[in-house]
């Protein structure tokens, strides 16, 4: 594995915070990092013998105050990878959360709650991250053995928030998008160019199944392409944790999805 890029070579765009690591039980056993002031861009490039050319940045979830690194975030750049994918997984800066586990794990619940009102400050910090992470991997695609033509973003939860938005701001470019039980859209006025888009997410989630629905409507009414997976269990946050369901699959789908595209 290749060192982390740092997204910007400035001091001023990086918020100095301690950042740390988070190991919970609930609803299963992740990691989470929190408290990330240095925003980066990790690569995971495949084998030049298996390389399809396809770049996809990675973008995990956690209500914009953590970052599920592994089970949205390493696994699947892991995965991808074995299968010719230039994977990269984004670190981006994320809202702040105590420094003491406890104490976090206490106020937690009170905090997402007030996520909406916080975001009104930092999304433009989270959507510049996710514009960066794009332009990085567009400059550098000749290097990374990446077709231009081939470069889009994949995310979970708030990371699907991101990655939506960079696809609705409409300055990146994106050639395909994914979104995992993505939520919080708030305005979903297209650009005419808006990327094919692959929706994933469980019925008994209810933090994001009818945003899901949202997300497609939106995409059908511009009259662009979507494919949609609404499994009946699975629950939020799933990620690549096996619960021996049919959601477990999401990965091969988008694959498959992925290389009709």
């Amino acid at each position: 594995m290749t060192d982390p890029i740092p997204l910007w070579p400035y001091e001023s765009m990086r918020i100095d915070r301690h950042e740390n690591e988070t190991v919970t039980s609930e609803p299963w056993p992740h990691r989470f990092l929190r408290n990330v002031g240095v925003p980066t861009l990790q690569p995971f490039l495949p084998d030049a013998v298996t390389a399809t050319g396809t770049g996809v940045v990675i973008c995990p979830g956690g209500a914009h105050h953590l970052l599920a690194i592994d089970h949205e975030g390493y696994d699947v750049a892991r995965w991808l990878q074995l299968r010719g994918i230039a994977a990269f997984v984004l670190k981006y800066r994320v809202l702040p959360t105590p420094e003491d586990d406890e104490e976090f794990l206490r106020t937690r619940d009170r905090e997402f709650g007030k996520l909406e009102a916080k975001l009104v400050e930092h999304w433009p910090v989270v959507l510049s991250d996710g514009e960066r992470a794009v332009n990085i991997v567009r400059e550098r695609a000749a290097e990374w053995s990446v077709r231009d033509d081939r470069i889009g973003m994949i995310g979970f939860s708030a990371g699907a928030h991101l990655a939506v938005g960079v696809a609705l701001a409409g300055n990146s470019r994106l050639n395909f998008l994914g979104s995992i039980y993505g939520a919080l859209w708030d305005d979903l006025n297209l650009p005419a160019d808006a990327p094919p888009l692959f929706i994933a997410g469980a019925a008994d989630d209810a933090i994001t199944a009818e945003p899901s629905l949202q997300l497609l409507a939106a995409w059908r009414k511009a009259d662009r392409p979507a494919e949609f997976h609404l499994y009946e269990r699975g629950g939020h946050g799933f990620g690549m944790i096996k619960q021996g369901l049919p959601s477990d699959f999401w990965i091969d789908q988008f694959h498959e999805w992925l290389s009709t595209q």
